[in-house]
């Protein structure tokens, strides 16, 4: 259920499970434990302290859920593993989603607007009213997407490209030193 609910977010915790199982693979030559995203999020807690008691309707999830699954994403579980479920789990247990949030901050002498490159007709689609100078707006995005700022005249124009991750934030500051 949380798959439809939070697609970002199950999206980030399934990578990591492929991520890790690659990892373990590599390790282990050729015989990792089992890692499933269930193996992940015990690992997760596991590293916060935090109890679980998970349940198992088949032999494949009580090899995902022992001990030694748990253990061995446990080792290879970098702090970047860490910070990327701290933004997927909760998200996961409310049922809400996550987004890459991207900041553009305004450092030229005149208003910006930022429009959204629609991926495949390349149409430009405003999302944002003016911004300031010395202002700053934030907005929900995804990995991958690209923005571009103009002034009110359009002799400014800059291309911005979303390298965050999910529940993650990027800042885009617009200078005059890219007139």
């Amino acid at each position: 259920q949380r798959r439809e609910t939070a697609p970002n977010a199950f999206r980030v915790l399934t990578g990591l499970a492929r991520e890790l199982t690659a990892v373990a693979y590599t390790q282990t030559r050729g015989q990792p434990p089992a890692i499933s995203e269930g193996t992940v999020v015990l690992a997760y807690f596991a590293s916060k302290h935090i109890g679980v008691i998970p349940r198992a309707s088949s032999k494949s999830h009580q090899e995902e859920n022992s001990v030694k699954s748990v253990k061995a994403v446990l080792d290879i579980m970098t702090d970047d593993h860490i910070r990327q479920l701290e933004s997927a789990i909760p998200s996961l247990m409310k049922g809400e989603d996550i987004h890459a949030s991207v900041s553009f901050m305004n450092s030229l002498d005149t208003p910006i607007q930022i429009h959204w490159i629609n991926p495949q007709s390349h149409e430009e689609i405003l999302v944002s009213e003016l911004i300031q100078p010395g202002a700053v707006q934030m907005h929900n995005s995804h990995p991958g997407h690209q923005f571009v700022a103009y002034d009110p005249d359009r002799t400014f124009r800059k291309e911005l490209h979303v390298n965050a991750q999910y529940g993650t934030t990027q800042h885009f500051e617009i200078t005059s030193s890219e007139l």
